[in-house]
């Protein structure tokens, strides 16, 4: 009987002996794995960034961020700082966007000016940050590169804010209190084609939730169609801020 539980006992040590041996042995072998696949992964992103390079992603991606840069605090083309306005118009005209870009039979730039002259001068304060910029595709048939970015917009609303673009509004005192003072939170959401030989955006779709901003704002659903109700002063920019497409 003795003997036949020392058996076991050897037995079992032996066992466990046997399971920790391959617990290291496939332990070992994970860890090789894992260092192999961190490295395979860094020879990926070190030939798409120099594919990126030739194709001219790295410099667009750049243009995306410059853009977020210079209008950081909005563009009015009154601004004291008439420096910076012009390093702004410059960078747009000279840099950023198409001379081919057109909406409404203006041209992209002239059109991109002039929404975020209306963007800065309906509100107190504008704060813009792009927050991401990644890659969409690289069509070399076409020559054109695709990029997303998100953008995030605060905007400080006063009296002006509600003349501008809520009119209507004006003989409710009880939406005013809902608007005047506060700050909107809206999230953008851009889809943007790029030359890939000139670096330029030759098509741009834009889209954000406004009317859930507003709905947020209001507390009420019925408070936010009254407000997207009527005719707004600046030919719908709200409407046009939930989404358009130039190109």
């Amino acid at each position: 009987m003795e003997a036949r539980r020392a058996k076991r006992r050897a037995r079992s040590m032996l066992s466990q002996r046997k399971y920790r041996a391959n617990q290291k042995a496939s332990n070992s072998q994970l860890e090789a794995d894992v260092q192999s696949l961190e490295m395979s992964n860094l020879r990926l992103e070190a030939r798409r960034s120099v594919l990126h390079d030739r194709q001219g992603v790295s410099d667009c991606m750049e243009a995306v961020r410059e853009f977020g840069r210079l209008f950081e605090r909005g563009y009015n083309p009154a601004s004291k700082d008439w420096r910076h306005t012009q390093r702004q118009e410059a960078f747009v005209r000279d840099s950023f966007v198409s001379p081919t870009l057109h909406f409404r039979g203006k041209g992209g730039a002239a059109f991109l000016l002039e929404m975020w002259t209306t963007l800065t001068t309906s509100f107190g304060s504008v704060y813009h940050v792009v927050q991401d910029v990644e890659m969409v595709s690289v069509d070399d048939a076409s020559d054109r590169i695709q990029l997303r970015t998100a953008a995030y917009y605060r905007l400080q609303m006063n009296a002006k804010t509600v003349e501008r673009l809520f009119p209507h509004l004006l003989d409710r005192a009880d939406l005013m209190e809902k608007l005047v003072g506060k700050t909107m939170n809206l999230d953008g959401h851009i889809l943007l084609e790029f030359d890939a030989t000139t670096h330029r955006v030759t098509r741009l779709e834009f889209e954000s939730n406004i009317v859930a901003v507003l709905v947020a704002q209001f507390q009420s659903i019925e408070d936010t169609v009254e407000a997207l109700q009527g005719e707004l002063a600046t030919d719908n920019f709200l409407v046009l801020l939930q989404q358009f497409t130039f190109e």
